[in-house]
């Protein structure tokens, strides 16, 4: 520190963050050390480190890499989100986040998710470094620390036709994931919206698209757009 800084400078120890927080020295030094200490809280914050309240970011992360695999870019998301790219890589790859943050991302979420993004270049990114789309994942898996993507890899195949009966009665009755397909594949076939299939399974109109998207379930004289079409076939390839 020059003559002039230490001059001007009414601390007793100079160039320190104290000095800067608690005696108001503007040196080189204190400026310096004031600015990484505040970048490094900013940090730690970002990354949920600080907040008691913070919670599990698995569903905020997997959410946007969603997006990112059907070509939503972290430009766009950033711009509808409203916060810097930054911020939202940052979620990307968080343990933890607000949340305010978590219940943001997963509205967004629910309005892009069957939504074709524009870029190209991001479907790329996330196709190499192996992000699973939104058909990929099952209803509820998705905030599941434990529960895995769907590659289009035979799962459970057990069926109980009687479960199965159950389902199609309308009785509220748990089924293995082949079981729900077949009930789905059923109502549909006698005519029954995704809506309404979806209420008798406990799940959204959008997961039982992406159910009968995934394994070929057509309703009567429909045709799906060439857009999820060309989806489905990248999440069973």
């Amino acid at each position: 520190m020059n003559d002039v800084d230490r001059s001007a400078c009414p601390a007793s120890r100079h160039g320190t963050r104290n000095a800067y927080m608690r005696h108001g020295c503007r040196c080189a030094d204190a400026r310096r050390l004031w600015a990484e200490g505040m970048r490094a809280y900013r940090r730690r914050k970002a990354y949920g480190r600080i907040r008691p309240d913070s919670i599990d970011a698995t569903g905020t992360r997997r959410r946007l890499q969603a997006l990112v695999a059907v070509g939503w870019s972290t430009y766009r998301l950033a711009d509808e989100l409203g916060r810097h790219r930054r911020m939202v890589e940052i979620w990307m790859h968080a343990d933890r986040v607000r949340p305010e943050t978590a219940q943001r991302v997963a509205e967004l979420y629910d309005r892009l998710c069957m939504r074709p993004g524009p870029c190209a270049r991001a479907r790329q990114a996330a196709k190499q470094r192996n992000w699973p789309p939104p058909l990929a994942w099952d209803e509820g898996a998705l905030d599941d620390p434990d529960a895995s993507p769907n590659w289009g890899r035979k799962r459970d195949e057990r069926v109980d036709q009687v479960a199965v009966m159950h389902a199609l009665a309308g009785d509220s009755i748990a089924l293995t994931a082949s079981e729900r397909r077949q009930v789905a594949a059923r109502l549909v076939a006698r005519g029954h919206s995704d809506r309404e299939v979806g209420r008798r399974l406990g799940l959204s109109s959008d997961a039982i698209c992406a159910l009968r998207i995934r394994h070929g379930i057509r309703q009567p004289g429909h045709r799906y757009p060439a857009s999820r079409r060309r989806e489905a076939q990248e999440v069973t390839s």
